[in-house]
């Protein structure tokens, strides 16, 4: 009987172990039944977290991309780069506008009917302040490719100009240089 007694306190110290470490109950009911709408507004904010570091990479690759170099392997994965980044931030955008408009169409139980007013009014709060960071993202976006874009044309139709100014008029293509490869070969090797 003696091991009876040693067995049950050995459960009741269990179990007050396990007591300190778990979580109070209505904590825990609390996060098991979070509201669909705010699970859909963690996964925004991922998002949001996502699209500032990818727009801060893709801003680095186009300074660099921008740059004068000689390297066409290097333009090449620097376009690429900027292609990927592009489609990701653009995969992000529309990932959260269709979560957003989720948080508007649905709660929990699927539809809206059931929500209390102060859960609806926190709801609409939330889309509003995630649909104004993703707009600013959004502008911030169109308006750096666009940038680029001009740059990058303007730099092509300057050196397009050079081309046309310097290329067609004799047929090794030196033009007013007036380089002749074999009168520089006999001056090298005299």
């Amino acid at each position: 009987n003696s091991d009876d007694l040693s067995s049950s306190s050995d459960d009741e110290d269990e179990e007050k172990l396990n007591k300190k470490k778990k979580l109070p109950q209505n904590l825990i009911n609390s996060l098991q039944n979070t509201p669909l709408w705010m699970q859909l507004l963690s996964d925004i904010d991922q998002n949001i977290t996502v699209m500032q570091n990818q727009l801060g990479i893709l801003k680095q690759t186009h300074r660099e991309r921008l740059r004068i170099q000689f390297d066409d392997e290097l333009y090449i994965e620097q376009d690429i780069q900027i292609e990927e980044t592009t489609k990701s931030i653009t995969a992000l955008f529309h990932d959260s506008h269709s979560k957003l408009k989720q948080i508007a169409t649905k709660s929990k139980n699927g539809n809206t009917k059931h929500i209390d007013s102060i859960q609806s009014e926190l709801r609409l709060n939330a889309m509003k302040s995630r649909a104004y960071k993703i707009q600013e993202l959004t502008t911030i976006f169109r308006h750096d490719q666009r940038i680029f874009l001009e740059k990058l044309k303007e730099r092509e139709s300057r050196g397009s100009k050079f081309i046309k100014s310097y290329g067609n008029e004799n047929e090794n293509g030196f033009g007013r240089l007036n380089l002749n490869l074999d009168k520089i070969e006999q001056g090298l090797t005299k």
